[in-house]
């Protein structure tokens, strides 16, 4: 078992977010292409959720930023009333989504000078003109379409991917198709130059996941928890209407049916220390295509919260953070 942090460099702005389950789908297309139909079968049946799967990789993260997780507030009935400038950093750290890694890793959850919404990309509006393919010339009215474009913020010059590899197979493999996917583009629009990327490096990281006093752990991916993953905790959701990839989203239906999954900094209880990774594959998820595998799984990083925060823990309304 490794555990790695790969290291990219956009090259290009980018329109689809750095989540897991579009980066496994490129891995994916990668290996059909290379390696064939009955590879990439192999591949997606190992994905089982009774075995272990060959891969698990977390959303991308920008620079050394990570989800500040999502934790209840520490239990101090002897703490006094804040004073207002006491107050105006507490509301401060709230509204911050960022940690960073260092400071996470050392169990410093609250710490303001270690929170920031550095983590967040760049957003740009971009204008475009409706082409009149008869007069090849742009439309008089309702002739402009906006789309959102995103780039690194200031100062930061890589996104970082963590990832659970089997064996040293699927950790060169990864790599490979990484490097393809850099090359082709990531996401919508990668055609015209959006999404493109370099591999950096690759980095060990297998003491992160080693802890062997951690007693809660923390998604790092979107994804959908499967019957076996702990329940107690405290986690945000969202709703994916997902569409397939490459070829098969230019025929029939290329919808797939929405589904709700956890988001990354989604805390639960219990180190998960033994695998690291939470969640599961769905099926049946296209219906034009029910051969088609969902990827929902999630690497997971073990975390010590303590005794005081799963007291709050055990209170907390499911979702409610």
């Amino acid at each position: 078992m490794r555990y790695i942090e790969v290291v990219i460099r956009p090259l290009s702005e980018w329109m689809t977010p750095w989540q897991a389950d579009t980066l496994v789908g490129h891995v994916a297309w990668s290996i059909r292409y290379e390696e064939g139909e009955r590879a990439l079968k192999e591949w997606l049946d190992a994905f089982d959720e009774a075995g272990e799967p060959p891969l698990v990789l977390s959303d991308g993260f920008i620079g050394k930023w990570l989800p500040r997780p999502m934790l209840p507030p520490t239990h101090r009935p002897d703490m006094p009333v804040l004073d207002l400038q006491e107050a105006i950093q507490a509301k401060k750290r709230k509204s911050l989504r960022w940690i960073d890694r260092d400071a996470l890793l050392q169990g410093r959850f609250d710490a303001l000078e270690s929170l920031s919404d550095k983590g967040d990309p760049r957003m740009s509006i971009v204008h475009h003109n409706v082409i009149n393919r008869y007069s090849f010339r742009s439309l008089n009215e309702d002739g402009l379409y906006a789309t959102e474009q995103y780039g690194l913020p200031e100062g930061e010059t890589t996104i970082s991917i963590y990832a659970r590899v089997k064996d040293d197979r699927e950790l060169d493999r990864l790599k490979y198709h990484l490097v393809r996917t850099g090359l082709s583009g990531f996401g919508k629009r990668k055609s015209v130059g959006m999404g493109h990327f370099e591999v950096v490096e690759v980095i060990a990281r297998d003491t992160w996941f080693n802890c062997p006093d951690a007693d809660a752990h923390m998604w790092l991916s979107h994804g959908v928890p499967s019957v076996h993953d702990p329940v107690l905790g405290c986690y945000r959701l969202d709703t994916k209407y997902g569409k397939l990839g490459e070829g098969w989203g230019m025929s029939g239906n290329p919808f797939k049916r929405p589904f709700t999954r956890l988001i990354p900094g989604s805390v639960f209880a219990g180190s998960n220390a033994n695998r690291n990774w939470s969640g599961r594959a769905l099926r049946n998820i296209s219906p034009a295509h029910p051969e088609v595998v969902q990827y929902a799984f999630a690497l997971t990083l073990p975390l010590k919260v303590g005794e005081d925060r799963f007291a709050q823990m055990g209170h907390c309304h499911a979702g409610s953070l």
